[in-house]
């Protein structure tokens, strides 16, 4: 009985240990494949599609709006991504809008998925800018960011939303004219290992050393 309790505290210990939040799986750190686009007229776009180093397909849209309001000659939307950071700047009353598209099915092929981090700082006093998340087309909801909001923003979806092939990830940044974003990683975020799964195999090899016990 002595050795079972033994056994039985080693499983329970076992799958304390190992159930640590794993760490998430960076999507784009923005510090390889730079892209650099000067937008100086309205209706204006520039896009690109490049491999990352982590094999994650990028695509970038990047449009100039028409907003209806009075633009000074030579106002431009300026996009640049290097070095770990995106940065979008829009001169004034000058509106954009920034797709970020990512062929990630090879993440959902070995890793539970269960939602997408990133860090986004609305620099200025310019208005409200809005980040719109999208899987396999389907809305993961929208954040608006205030003045100078500064922070990671979350996305979590349910199976339902993630099944399809192949499986796309969609970032759309908007705003009010002459709002200027910086955004750092994205990230996915992976599952704690299942307690009770670990805590599971550990019994069944309770059960076992108990049957070999009993034969001998």
């Amino acid at each position: 009985m002595q050795n079972m309790k033994t056994l039985l505290a080693a499983a329970v210990l076992a799958g304390t240990a190992t159930s640590a939040a794993a760490a998430p799986i960076t999507i784009d750190d923005f510090a390889s494949n730079p892209f650099n686009a000067t937008l100086g007229a309205e209706g204006a776009s520039d896009s690109d599609t490049s491999t990352l180093a982590n094999g994650i397909v990028r695509s970038i849209l990047f449009e100039r709006l028409a907003n209806g309001g009075t633009v000074a000659s030579g106002a431009n939307s300026e996009l640049s991504v290097s070095e770990g950071l995106l940065e979008l700047a829009n001169d004034s009353n000058v509106d954009s809008q920034l797709t970020l598209s990512y062929d990630i099915d090879s993440l959902f092929d070995t890793n539970g998925i269960t939602g997408f981090d990133l860090l986004v700082n609305n620099v200025g006093t310019s208005g409200d800018s809005t980040v719109e998340a999208l899987l396999n087309g389907t809305s993961l909801g929208i954040v608006t960011l205030g003045n100078g909001a500064n922070g990671e923003i979350s996305f979590s979806f349910s199976d339902a939303v993630a099944a399809g092939n192949p499986d796309t990830l969609e970032f759309v940044f908007n705003g009010s004219p002459s709002y200027d974003l910086l955004i750092g990683p994205i990230t996915a975020d992976v599952p704690e290992p299942g307690a009770l799964g670990l805590m599971g195999l550990g019994l069944l090899g309770v059960a076992a050393a108990s049957r070999r016990g009993r034969a001998a």
